[in-house]
């Protein structure tokens, strides 16, 4: 198993599961590293109201080492509440009913064929402010004006932020793995699709000045410099 600098990594926090991208076996060093998060911006504190999805897909054939019935009860214990577990072993897949747990199963193929329902995009025309939160259900959200620092924007499907982007854009927010999140300027607090999230230490030298678009490739959610309105990636260099 590679090495890695992190022993869990937040994979995302909004409806209908957050989700922990397990990097270790070792529970309890995965609950020191979220105890040691608490304050932070992109911390378990986010979490506490979360129903949370244990992703064991990184850790592949080293999996059955991961003492799952103990880091269960050490989160629930700290007030987390894990309720399912993706791509267990075998044998954890047995352990799940004994622990209040569910196989978690990849809901994104069902979630695309709602996107022709959709309603058209939700439009806001001034700034988000500091302590808001705007959500746009089954829609684009459009924000012709900023973003400020600690402001988040959540949508179903894509987000536009004609200024500059500063506080959490959530785009993508019910598993839509082609939403996309456009700007005039790239520096979010947040940055996430469906399900998929980078958080403040991991935007570090990854922010920009002018226009950029954010999307996923595979697994990766990525960064691209680019015009604003820019529809495919391929002309611009990634952050």
């Amino acid at each position: 198993m590679p090495d890695s600098p992190q022993p869990v990594h937040i994979k995302g926090r909004v409806h209908p599961l957050a989700m922990l991208l397990l990097r270790s076996t070792e529970a309890g060093d995965i609950a020191s590293h979220l105890d040691s998060m608490r304050g932070e911006a992109d911390g378990p504190d986010l979490l506490a109201r979360s129903l949370i999805c244990l992703d064991c897909s990184w850790l592949g054939e080293h999996k059955d080492a991961l003492d799952l019935p103990r880091l269960v009860h050490t989160l629930r214990g700290a007030g987390l509440a894990p309720v399912a577990v993706k791509d267990p072993s075998p044998a954890q897949e047995a352990l799940l009913p004994s622990l209040g747990c569910i196989k978690f199963e990849e809901q994104a193929r069902a979630m695309q064929s709602t996107k022709a329902e959709r309603v058209p995009p939700m439009v806001v025309d001034r700034p988000v402010r500091c302590g808001q939160t705007i959500y746009a259900k089954g829609r684009d959200l459009i924000v012709l004006a900023g973003v400020n620092p600690g402001a988040e924007v959540l949508a179903d499907g894509n987000i536009h932020v004609y200024g500059a982007l500063r506080g959490r854009a959530l785009a993508g927010a019910l598993g839509d793995v082609e939403a996309r999140v456009h700007c005039g300027q790239f520096l979010p607090e947040l940055v996430g699709v469906a399900g998929v999230y980078l958080t403040s230490d991991e935007l570090v030298g990854r922010t920009s000045p002018g226009p950029a678009l954010c999307l996923l490739e595979g697994e990766e959610l990525t960064i691209h410099a680019a015009p604003y309105g820019l529809a495919e990636p391929g002309a611009s260099g990634k952050l």
